[in-house]
């Protein structure tokens, strides 16, 4: 009985040389997309991406044989067994048949499986570095952020600066202030955010969360700062 779908080839557009067979029971168009997406965006560390991305245009794709009679997967192995024997540079490292969908196998996520996970992203992540973002795109990471409690294991894992790196922000800061490209000038407040302000003091107050009792540490380390400031302004 023949199975519904499609043989296909993605074939190099200016040799026009068959490089991958595969089966789809989608339009050719849609499979082609999601080749292309899953070439482009690096997650992915198949020999056909690869071959995708060295490309100078899209590939082309090709049917080789609707519905047919044997099954999907037995005419695959034919076409691959055929063009392989007609010498064509195959990107396919199976002989074709199986099941490639790893959830269509099993749910489970195996260490090697998490690893190669992690791996991939990690490419993917560097090969982001330096891409500007959009403030839309940024304002999507906001809102998606923004209100999310802090749970104590995502507290524990977050990187600190070391003591090198705290001095030499430090001194990078103290830089720009002397360069003049940053100033201790603030904006204006608004009479309302003062209200605001005095509201929400005036009740952390009262319930104990703020007292007016400072340390004489804490007023020891705002005397050097302030002496320090008046160093740099002079």
């Amino acid at each position: 009985m023949a199975e519904h779908g499609v043989i296909y080839g993605l074939a190099d557009p200016d040799t026009h040389e068959v490089r991958y067979v595969g089966q789809t029971k989608l339009p050719v168009e849609e499979r082609l997309r999601q080749h292309i997406r899953a070439a482009r965006c690096r997650t992915r560390d198949r020999y056909v991406y690869d071959w995708i991305r060295s490309l100078s245009a899209p590939p082309t794709i090709v049917i080789l044989e609707r519905d047919p009679p044997g099954g999907l997967n037995e005419a695959e192995r034919a076409w691959i067994a055929y063009l392989r024997g007609m010498g064509c540079r195959l990107t396919n490292l199976t002989d074709g048949g199986e099941i490639t969908c790893p959830r269509a196998v099993s749910d489970a996520w195996t260490d090697e499986r998490r690893a190669s996970r992690a791996a991939a992203m990690a490419a993917l992540n560097r090969s982001r570095r330096g891409v500007s973002l959009t403030a839309d795109h940024r304002e999507k990471i906001g809102a998606t952020q923004r209100g999310k409690p802090w749970s104590a294991g995502r507290r524990a894992t977050y990187p600190k600066h070391s003591d090198a790196a705290k001095a030499r922000i430090s001194a990078g800061v103290r830089r720009a202030y002397t360069e003049g490209r940053i100033t201790r000038t603030r904006p204006p407040v608004s009479d309302e955010t003062k209200a605001k302000l005095r509201i929400a003091l005036q009740r952390a107050y009262a319930e104990g969360r703020h007292s007016r009792v400072i340390s004489a540490e804490h007023r020891a380390k705002i005397s050097v700062t302030k002496l320090a400031r008046r160093k740099e302004v002079v």
